[in-house]
């Protein structure tokens, strides 16, 4: 049932008197038929016990949080944490027990986990010890705070996300009493800080299931994205739309790939978010939002910004939004396009583009072609080794210091210019041709 190096952990503790079992997430993939990224462990040995058994058993050991009760043992160069049973005191900031009292007691310890599923304790022989009916929830596809989802939540109010989160990945639905006390208790999400709602907002939205779940908990969302709670009804007028803007973009995120991460599935979220902004009715009745991927970019940015998402995560989503509706079609312009972004960047931005496009009304998928023909085109450019890379001149900076131009700023100003050139079809890829161009700019 377990890997080698997880046994050995279990059968040390065991013959030694201890109760060990492993814990979390990995006994809930394990009743799910799941494989198990990585293995916890809750034991009822005391951390200097542990480390002292551990030791005399040739296990190296990290002393990481022992006044919380967890060490680390390393085994076959795999780490895990083994936790010591505990009961956490009182939750101040809604999110970190103001202290941990260690026990020997399986009872105290399976009673302060978050989730059902997620209080399964699974034994070295494979035997299950489930006070809360996790397993059974877990066969009826159901997520459910063990005891009061009111105590739960007010503990640590980071987990109404994982219960969305866990929604979002699994598919499981959300008992009726832990969904209602969610949305009563949303707001407790303001206390945790902005790195942790990063995490496992990213982990949500790559959700096979995140956009019934983003409909269905609008008003916890909007905590984050305010701007997705106008989305909802908000009718484009337009033939290319036979959907409402919330649920076009809940259907490009549908829309996406099965291999898709978190920066394609916030630029989908995220891409038409300033339509309402720009939006204008025409004296026939129909609505235009010319210009709505700059109004979109906007609030992306503040969101990535507020929520502390990395510069270079932030300049792909931004870009992804900035693009999301643009086709050039000539081969100059295209092979600009390449020059600029690096083609995995492009084949992302044309998986949402796609998505985008099939969460049209039917008139709208029309333009299915343009992204086609623009794919097609870019694939012709590679294919015939066209330059859109100043790497890909036949000549360098070396070529035009032999001119006699000295190095810096002047060599790097001719290139561009000769590579401009290039990239607009008025002069061939040619060195002869090159640098006798590149010898008219001296």
């Amino acid at each position: 049932m377990f890997p080698s190096y997880t046994e050995k952990i279990l059968s040390i503790y065991h013959d030694a008197g201890f109760n060990a079992y492993v814990v979390g997430g990995a006994a809930r993939d394990i009743i799910m038929g799941k494989i198990p990224h990585d293995y916890d462990v809750a034991t009822d040995a005391l951390p200097d016990e542990g480390l002292a058994l551990l030791g005399a058993n040739g296990i190296r050991t990290i002393d990481t949080s022992k006044r919380h009760g967890t060490i680390v043992a390393i085994v076959e160069g795999e780490q895990v944490e083994v936790t010591t049973f505990r009961v956490d005191g009182d939750y101040e900031d809604n999110r970190h027990p103001t202290e941990v009292r260690l026990t020997r007691d399986i009872k105290e310890d399976v009673a302060r986990r978050d989730f059902t599923m997620n209080a399964i304790y699974i034994d070295r022989e494979g035997k299950y010890t489930d006070l809360f009916g996790g397993i059974e929830d877990i066969k009826n596809k159901v997520i459910r705070t063990v005891g009061d989802p009111k105590m739960r939540f007010e503990e640590d109010a980071l987990r109404i996300l994982r219960a969305l989160r866990f929604s979002a990945v699994l598919g499981f639905s959300i008992e009726e009493e832990t969904s209602r006390t969610i949305f009563e208790l949303k707001d407790l999400l303001m206390n945790i800080s902005f790195e942790r709602v990063n995490e496992e907002l990213c982990k949500l939205i790559v959700g096979k299931h995140a956009s019934g779940v983003i409909r269905d908990y609008l008003e916890v969302f909007s905590l984050f994205i305010p701007e997705l709670l106008r989305m909802r009804g908000f009718d484009q007028h337009s033939r290319y739309h036979d959907k409402d803007l919330l649920e076009h973009t809940l259907c490009v995120l549908d829309g996406l790939p099965e291999d898709r991460d978190s920066n394609l599935c916030l630029a989908a979220l995220l891409h038409d978010t300033g339509k309402p902004d720009v939006f204008v009715m025409d004296e026939d009745g129909y609505g235009h939002m010319k210009k709505h991927n700059l109004e979109s970019v906007k609030i992306a940015s503040r969101f990535l910004e507020k929520y502390k998402f990395s510069n270079a995560d932030r300049k792909e989503i931004e870009d992804l939004v900035l693009l999301h509706d643009t086709f050039p079609e000539k081969k100059p312009s295209l092979r600009r396009y390449m020059s600029e972004y690096s083609m995995e960047f492009l084949n992302r931005l044309s998986a949402l583009q796609r998505a985008d496009i099939m969460a049209h009304s039917d008139f709208g998928k029309q333009r299915i072609r343009l992204l086609e023909e623009r794919d097609r085109k870019i694939r012709e450019i590679i294919e015939n080794n066209e330059c859109f890379k100043t790497k890909d001149l036949k000549i360098n900076g070396n070529d035009i210091m032999a001119m006699g131009v000295g190095e810096g700023r002047e060599v790097g100003r001719i290139l561009r210019l000769v590579f401009e050139k290039v990239l607009d079809g008025e002069l061939q890829n040619d060195r002869d041709e090159l640098l006798l161009y590149a010898r008219g700019l001296l």
